[in-house]
Formats: structure tokens, sequence, C-alpha cells
């Protein structure tokens, strides 16, 4: 078979040399395949037709409309393939006949793996087969897709060829298979399967549906014109809908638990092939980066719908060839794909529902295979555990041992404190996943209020959770994430709350956010303990201590925040039996003043305050004090010309004094004040000239070198630029006007520019002659004549 369109697609896994199972042989079926197809068959290790295999078979060839069901890994590629190629056979098509063939698949690796299984199985065939999938040369496909007749695609890239590639029709088809159905039937290829059926023929045609998860929607059928479909579901007897040599496992984990879980499981399985599968394409690439950095000791890859189609095509491979490797992806490898030798399939993301799961998990346990599969759910998602029950898939419930996994949220914070690229993956990781879970309509299985959104983003090496803008109400700092500072203003700003997190921020966490986005964690503890300090010493009075790095201290009297708010006293209700009593002594001032700071009972024993005159005292005293000691204090030491140590103030008072005596003040200080900037300003108008004048002279140099390399690319030697130098001077001289001011002219130039040279004596005067010799010279060559 000639795969003409098939560049760059061939590899994956090689087909194991002997395969068995349970089942009719090939060679007894009925009706009978050609001897072509058996000897193709046996030489890939297929002597026994598998269940869905032996029913299929012998159904399509009947010319009806199947609909197929079975579980994942039990051949369903070649129980349609076989039929497809055997149909055309029996037509008699030739490669004149047009596109007799059309298999239809949601995935570009699924699309190729299904054209390798067909180029394999039509090698004594005489039809030619093509590949169309997204990431190839365009061109190069309609150049040759006329000239197929069997042709394995994707839905985007069938239709772009239908819309775009001239001559190119599929009115002669015999025979539509869509892989994995119930994915090309949903909300995803509504419009894209359409818009092909539109181009299809109705009558004719024979339509096939396999898939693990089959679609009994009469809605669905009527779209695809199917006519009086048949149904086939190989396992709907069985006990369980997974494949029977499948081990199937569920544990509860706490979301920001989950990547010290799957870091835990892939150290614990070295030697094992994994796959692992994530929600979104963002948190494929953020772990597998993460993992990558930190070296788990076995090799990571990742696979997502963002890759381009040449990567995404050497990762399938190289995961399909390796013997040890870990693999991250999206839900675009868990469909169909026939992944070799996989050990585990981890989920360590909720799955969307049932359907989706058994997909996912069907990518182990293969054919005759045995695998491995774990499902990590929160503890929100718990009832998805239900679903999965409620369809027949057998799941033992298993409990994590959270004690013996490493602690590695530190190193990933120190990975992103290195790399701000991996910090924005790690806030977009955060924000899709949440998303995810967001828009699900699963609401008993999927709720985003119920995460610990703090928590989460603190295990993904954030300091802070971001914003989550598409959360569109929220139901208070409880739930919502607001902050304390803002949980009271939630009812009137609606905009606010839209884009705080989701989930309100535990003390521990709140604190740590705090800590790490304005100071260090050391001199926030050392406020906040503080403050707490304050608070318990007075209770009663508004105070505010700050510090940080400049060693500032604002003091409550000398606050701005105070200046217009009245001081309240300490009105506890322990002290209200005290106002009861009868007799007018002042032991009840006394026992309401004892919570009171020195400071809070001097400013009640002055009594009323002017607030204009309190006010224009602080305008006068200032509002800063500068500390005498510790961080940030004014400890700076300067040295004066006999060595002795001063502060900086101290040095310029001695600098002063030097100058001459100090002013008093008034006119006298203002008039030193002047001639001090007066000096300074002298000084730097001599320094900008001075610094023009040297950019004069670098620009000059500049000019100069180049004249130089324009003289050297022009052929000139520097000894002969130096006899031009001689000769241009003597021409000037020769050629110079009666003028009394050429001398001086020809001085102001610039060194080394040209100057014209009269023509009419130019060369004539030698080095060392002057304009009176060459008149005298004239006048003895007149007297001879």
């Amino acid at each position: 078979m000639a795969g003409a369109v098939a560049k760059g697609a061939e590899g994956g896994s090689e087909p194991p040399k002997q395969r068995t199972a349970e089942g009719p042989r090939f060679s007894s079926l009925t009706p009978p395949l050609r001897p072509e197809s058996l000897e193709v068959l046996a030489a890939q290790g297929f002597e026994r037709a598998t269940p869905v295999q032996a029913a299929a078979i012998g159904l399509l060839a009947g010319n009806k409309d199947v609909a197929v069901e079975a579980c994942t890994g039990s051949g369903k590629t070649l129980a349609f393939i076989v039929p497809t190629l055997e149909a055309l056979y029996r037509a008699k098509w030739g490669r004149q006949d047009g596109i007799g063939g059309l298999i239809i698949a949601p995935t570009r690796e699924l699309a190729t793996q299904i054209f390798q299984q067909l180029v394999a199985a039509g090698k004594h065939h005489s039809l030619s087969a093509g590949l169309l999938i997204g990431g190839k040369n365009v061109k190069e496909e309609k150049d040759t897709v006329n000239r197929m007749n069997l042709l394995v695609c994707t839905p985007g890239r069938l239709l772009q060829h239908m819309d775009e590639t001239p001559m190119f029709d599929c009115v002669s088809l015999k025979v539509l298979v869509l892989d994995e159905a119930d994915r090309i039937l949903d909300l995803g290829f509504r419009e894209t399967l359409a818009a092909i059926l539109e181009n299809l023929p109705k009558k004719g045609r024979q339509t096939l549906l396999f898939s693990a998860t089959q679609t009994k929607s009469v809605k669905d059928l009527a779209r695809l014109s199917m006519r009086d479909p048949e149904y086939l579901a190989v396992h709907a007897e069985s006990a369980h809908a997974t494949p029977p040599k499948l081990s199937q496992m569920v544990a509860t984990c706490e979301l920001d638990k989950k990547m010290e879980t799957m870091w835990a499981f892939i150290k614990s399985h070295l030697t094992s092939k994994t796959l692992v599968f994530l929600s979104s394409c963002k948190q494929v690439r953020f772990v597998h980066e993460m993992f990558r950095r930190m070296r788990p000791g076995i090799p990571v890859a990742m696979l997502h719908g963002r890759m381009k189609q040449m990567k995404r095509m050497a990762t399938f491979d190289a995961f399909c060839k390796a013997k040890h490797t870990v693999l991250f992806a999206t839900d675009v490898a868990a469909r169909g794909l026939d992944f070799p030798s996989v050990d585990w399939v981890l989920q360590a993301d909720c799955p969307e529902d049932v359907p989706c799961y058994i997909h996912r998990v069907g990518r182990t346990a293969r054919y005759t295979a045995e695998g491995k599969g774990l499902l990590l759910l929160t503890p929100s998602e718990s009832a998805f555990a239900k679903e999965l029950a409620a369809a027949k898939v057998p799941l033992k419930t298993m409990k994590l041992n959270q004690a013996k996994n490493q602690k590695i949220t530190s190193s990933i914070q120190g990975l992103l404190g290195k790399d701000t690229e991996l910090k924005y993956l790690a806030q977009r990781a955060v924000v899709s996943y949440l998303r995810s879970i967001y828009l699900q309509p699963n609401k008993d299985v999927f709720d985003v209020n119920a995460l610990d959104v703090d928590a989460y983003a603190h295990s993904m090496g954030l300091p802070n959770p971001p914003r989550l803008r598409f959360l569109k109400s929220q139901k208070g700092a409880g739930k919502n994430g607001k902050k304390e500072e803002d949980s009271d203003d939630s009812e009137g700003d609606d905009s606010e709350s839209e884009e705080a997190p989701a989930r309100a921020e535990p003390p521990r966490a709140k604190a740590r956010d705090d800590d790490d986005s304005d100071s260090d964690e050391d001199d926030s503890d050392e406020d906040d303990s503080d403050e707490e300090h304050d608070k318990t010493k007075s209770a009663g009075v508004l105070k505010r201590v700050g510090g940080g790095h400049f060693g500032m201290k604002v003091d409550d009297a000398d606050s701005d925040d105070d200046l217009m708010t009245v001081k309240r006293a300490d009105h506890r209700l322990d002290d209200a039996a005290d106002y009861d009593d009868d007799d007018g002594d002042d032991s009840r001032d006394d026992d309401g003043e004892r919570h009171l700071s020195e400071r809070a009972k001097a400013v009640l024993a002055e009594g009323p305050v002017d607030l204009a005159e309190r006010m224009r005292q602080k305008a006068k005293k200032g509002k800063l004090r500068i500390k005498q000691g510790g961080h940030g204090a004014n400890e700076r030491v300067v040295f004066g010309e006999d060595g002795e140590a001063m502060a900086p103030l101290e040095a310029l008072g001695v600098k002063s004094r030097s100058d001459g005596p100090v002013p008093d003040g008034g006119e006298e200080l203002a008039a030193a004040a002047k001639a001090h900037y007066d000096k300074i300003r002298a000084e730097r108008l001599r320094a900008d000239k001075a610094d023009r004048l040297r950019e004069k002279e670098r620009l000059r140099d500049i000019r100069n070198k180049e004249r130089v390399k324009r003289r050297k690319a022009d052929g000139l030697t520097q000894s002969d630029s130096d006899g031009d130098s001689d000769e241009e001077a003597g021409a000037r001289l020769g050629g110079a006007s009666d003028s009394d001011g050429s001398e001086s002219e020809s001085e102001s130039e610039e060194p080394g520019k040209r100057r014209k040279v009269d023509v009419a004596v130019a060369g004539m005067a030698a080095k060392d002659e002057t304009v009176e010799s060459m008149e005298e010279r004239a006048l003895r060559l007149l007297r001879g004549k």
C-alpha cells in the first residue's frame, strides 16, 4: 500500500512478535479473508481474533451500519481496518476510483497510529493511503490528496481540504469510520462534523462507529444518516466496564498535597513506565518543567495539545519505545493511543466524567497485558467514586501515608525564585486548574468554593494565590478568600471581590503571604510580636509602630492617622459595676485607667485640648523620629583629614568651619548660601564645557579613523597617503589667491581635509619652491625668447 501523504508519520511502537487471544482463528472467520491479509496478520503475530474482531468482521461484511462498543485494549482498530480493506477489495477498487474509505479520529496521535496499522495491514493491497493531520505542510497534501483511495484524518484538516483543495471530493465514498465516535459527536466537533457530512454521500456508504463508551443517542445517529444501525456491545454482559487484568485504586488526597504525592509516587516507581494525567496544558508544562529540574531519577516527558506537531510525534514515539519513563499528559493522550507496556496510569486530577476515566485508565492493560491505575480525589470530589461504582468500575480504596512524603515545597519555591518565567507559569497553572473546576457542569463533584486556594498556591511555590477573574460571585470572606482588611467592604465593592481568590486565607497562610510580600520574615515576626505586646499593654489607645528597613517610628501622638481621630478610653464591661457605686471617691477613675498606657493617662490628665493648636504644634515639631540604634539607624561613620571618626553631620560642620566663620542667620546666612550655590553652579558649568570638548574630540577621532579606513579601502598605503598630503600642500600653495587671508583660512581648516586646487597651477610647483621663484622662472623664460 502506498503512503504518499504519510511523510514523517513513520515510527511508533513495533508490534510484538507473538500475540495470543481467546477467540477463533482469523482463517476460520466467515466470510473468509484474503490469503494475503491472513499472511500479513500472521507476520504481525495475530493468529487468533479477539471477541470484538471476530464479531465485527463478520457483521461488517454484510454492508450494514454498525455501532461497536468494546473495552479499551480489545483490538478495535484492527476490527475496522480489516473489514474496510476487504470491502474495497471486493468492490475491485482501484487508484483511479477516488476515495473509497475515510477514517476519522479525534486526535493527531491516534490518527497517526491508525495510519501506521493501516499501512501494515494493507501491505499486499494495490491501494493508496494518506494521512491528513494538522501541523503538516498543507501544500504537499494538496498535491497528492486527490490520488488517494484511503484517508486517515482529523476532522479539522479534512474540512480544510474540502474547502480549499481543488477537485477534492468524496462523492464515491464507500466506508466511513468514526473512531472514538462519542468524542467526535460531542460539542467540541459538532460544527466541524456537520460541515463534513454535508460533503459526503448519504446513500451508498457504510458507517461504522467504534468506541469504548459508545453513544446511543437517536439524534447523533440521525445526524450520521445511519440506516437501521446495529449495536455490537461485546462486553455488555461482563461484570466490569474495564479490562479484567486492570487493577484500579482510588485514594483521597488534599489539593495542596498533590505535588508531594506525585513526587513520592514517581520516586517509588523508578523502574516503571508511568502515564500521569492532568487537567490542563499549563499544568502539564509546569509539573514537567518542575520535576525535570528536580531530577527524580527517571526520564520525564510531556504531551499536550499546544505542542508543535513534530515535537508531539517525537514525544509519542519516544514514550512508546522507552522502558522506564514518566509522561505527563492531558486528555489528548486519553483516547485510543496504544502505548505498549504501560505499568501505571496515575490520574492526578479528577476526570470530567466516567467515560473520560475509562479512556484514561485504558492506556494500560492493553490486549492481554496487565496494568494498574490510581485515581487521586480531593475530599470534595469523593462523590465521583460513587459514580464509578454505579458504572461497574471496580475500585479498591487505599489510604495514602502522607507522613512518608518528601517535602518539596521549599525546593519549588527556590526554583521559582530564580526563574521569573517559571513563577509566571506556576500562576497560570493554578488559574487554569481552578478554571477547569469552575467550568465543570457536575457541581456535585466539582466545587471551586470547597478548595483551599491559598494552600494549593503555596504548594505550587507561590507566596500568594493569583487573581481569579472568572469567578462572578463571592459569598463572603469565609469562602471567597478575601483578605481580612477587605472583608468588611465586600458588600460594597463587587469588582474587587471578583478578582479575589476563591478561598479564605487561613491565619497561618495569610501571615506567610504578608511577610513574603513586603519585608523579610524575621522583621515581620518581630513587628507582629511588638504589635501584640502593645495591644495588651495599651488596649484603649490607637498606636502604630513601624520599622522595616528604614528604622522609622511613628508615635501615636505624631501620626497622621491620629490627627483627626478622637482618642478613646478603655470602656470595659467589667468596670461597669464601678459606675453604679454610690460613693463619690476617685477609686473608680483609678480602676478605669489601670488598663491605659502611661502616655494615654497623660493625655487624659491634660483634659480638653484645642485641636487646631495641636495640629499647628505637630506641623512645627515634625512627625518622624530617627532611631538611635538597631537596623536602619544612622550609624554611618566618616573620617576627617586627621583620621578621626565622626558622624556625617559633624563632618559637614567641621568642613564649614574650615571654610570660614559660620553665619549667624538672616541676610548673612542667605548671602552665604547664595555664594555657595553660585560656586557649585560655576563648577558644573566648567565641567559641562569640558565634557563637550571631550565629546568633540571623540567624534573627531571617529571621523579620522573612518577616513583612514576609506583610504585603505581605495588601495592607498600609508606612504602614499603621506605623499598625497605633501602634494596637496604644494598644490594649495601654487593655487593660492593674492588675498592675505588665504593662509589663515588654510590653518583654520580641519587637518587632513582635502581642499579645492586650482587646475592652472596644480602640480607645477616643486616641494621646495615658492610663489616668488615661479615668477622669476617665468621672466627668465620670456627674456630667452
